[in-house]
């Protein structure tokens, strides 16, 4: 097994990974979507990390980690205050990149006295018109959210049999959709094969077309409930000015949480990660 987890108070299982440094500052790192906890091994400086103990967690349907039927964003604050009391960590810092930002933003809300310090990533966000900038097809897959939510559920549903099957012709008909720094990204050395097998990992479980972690992120995107405002934790916000999947979502939500620290790369795109990451360790 190339995995921890445990078994949470309801009974689901969470799994999550360890990187970096055992003895070190305990950081907690969110998956992106449709990614699993694996998507860290290939963000530079994670698997040697000398100052961070990090806890790289599946979220609820991803990877390893079981479905949560009750409240999937809701409750993952406090499926993250049981993983810390299981490793016997008091306080820990904690980032979530793209879609795994509604999660942290969760923490930071419900749980802010555990938490020492909180990045978001490239991080999905509210879908209104402030935000939706030169964003891509995605505000397509929105739009049809709001208005025809099980036409998402019935797509996820079958993109996850896709991935499953063969992860490397999902990205390579997402690369249709994309260009400039993300593009360019995902074809140098072949990086998008590297990519394959975090996004099968994501995907590994049987899902119903009902219980299918990714359609939840996409309705939890088009019908966005938490209350930025309410969140007085500082919040450190990293953005690329060419992020074409998630447009100005980030943007938006560093002018209205109370407390955003705004870490803005005008060149960069959606895998700002992937290239800046040693800015993100230095804010935590």
């Amino acid at each position: 097994m190339d995995y921890n987890w445990i078994t949470l108070k309801d009974g689901r299982k969470m799994a999550y990974k360890e990187y970096g440094n055992a003895n070190g500052k305990p950081l907690i790192l969110v998956h992106g979507t449709p990614f699993s906890k694996l998507m860290w091994r290939d963000v530079p400086g994670v698997l040697d990390n000398e100052m961070f103990r990090i806890i790289a967690v599946d979220r609820p349907g991803y990877g390893h980690s079981d479905y949560n039927i009750n409240g999937y964003l809701d409750n993952f604050p406090f499926d993250i205050l049981e993983l810390m009391d299981y490793l016997g960590i008091d306080k820990v810092s904690i980032a979530g990149v793209s879609g795994g930002g509604p999660s942290t933003l969760m923490c930071a809300l419900k749980i802010p006295n555990k938490l020492k310090n909180v990045a978001l990533i490239s991080s999905v966000g509210p879908f209104v018109d402030e935000a939706i900038g030169d964003m891509n097809v995605n505000k397509k897959l929105y739009k049809t959210a709001r208005m025809a939510p099980w036409i998402i559920y019935i797509q996820t549903h079958f993109l996850t049999k896709m991935i499953k099957k063969d992860p490397v012709k999902f990205i390579t008909l997402g690369k249709k959709k994309l260009r400039g720094p993300d593009l360019e990204a995902l074809e140098k050395d072949n990086f998008y094969l590297k990519l394959a097998e975090a996004y099968s990992d994501g995907c590994r479980q049987e899902t119903s077309i009902k219980h299918n972690a990714m359609s939840h992120d996409i309705m939890h995107t088009a019908n966005w409930k938490i209350p930025l405002k309410d969140i007085n934790k500082t919040v450190h916000v990293f953005w690329g000015g060419k992020d074409r999947s998630i447009g100005d979502q980030c943007q938006y939500m560093a002018q209205i949480l109370p407390n955003a620290i705004t870490h803005f790369y005008p060149d960069e795109g959606h895998f700002l990660v992937y290239h800046k990451m040693s800015d993100v360790f230095k804010v935590l």
